[in-house]
């Protein structure tokens, strides 16, 4: 098993490059993980499902190379590496075989830490000074910008699909998000 001690590449690293680039998550150790023919990983299902789907053309959503549905290209290292990250039972697991009885773990241990105790209380003192815990809430935080941008561009690419572009003499509006990247909205 991978762990923070053990790891050459950070695991914050790692889970980056493992990433669907549809969903922004690293895959469940249960999801097939597919890949266009540059390395872009996804999600089988839902999310390339759904993005196939919705999509006229076969592409990458990265990198706009031709995917062909009917023959996908399994990433079997991919699945092999998310198969072997620590996950957050795994970590209080380990920690209860340490001697912390009912142990509850940091909320940055998706990201390496490997801080456990057995109260809730240090839990949330320890998280509010720990990098790792910071980290994964800003990831969440900007995950949650991403995906609410996605849901308004995908939202506008069937509005313009249907015919429903913005009416005559009115600029299409914009949107900012967490990281300021102008958004067009209607």
């Amino acid at each position: 098993m991978l762990s923070p001690q053990n790891c050459v590449v950070p695991l914050t690293e790692i889970s980056d490059d493992l990433q669907c680039t549809i969903c922004l998550d690293v895959p469940s150790s249960s999801t097939r993980v597919l890949q266009c023919i540059n390395g872009h990983i996804f999600c089988e299902a839902p999310c390339m499902e759904q993005y196939l789907s919705h999509s006229k053309t076969y592409q990458c959503p990265i990198c706009r190379v031709a995917i062909d549905p009917a023959r996908p290209i399994r990433s079997l290292a991919a699945e092999h590496i998310i198969a072997a990250l620590p996950t957050a039972s795994a970590l209080a697991q380990n920690a209860q075989a340490n001697g912390k009885a009912d142990a509850t773990v940091c909320a940055g241990a998706s990201l390496g830490c490997t801080w456990a105790a057995a109260d809730e209380s240090s839990r949330i003192t320890h998280e509010a000074a720990c990098p790792h815990a910071i980290a994964q809430r800003a990831v969440e935080r900007e995950r949650t910008a991403w995906r609410a941008a996605l849901r308004r561009l995908e939202h506008r690419i069937e509005q313009l699909e249907a015919g429903g572009g913005p009416t005559a003499g009115q600029p299409p509006t914009t949107t900012t998000t967490s990281s300021s990247a102008p958004i067009p909205t209607t």
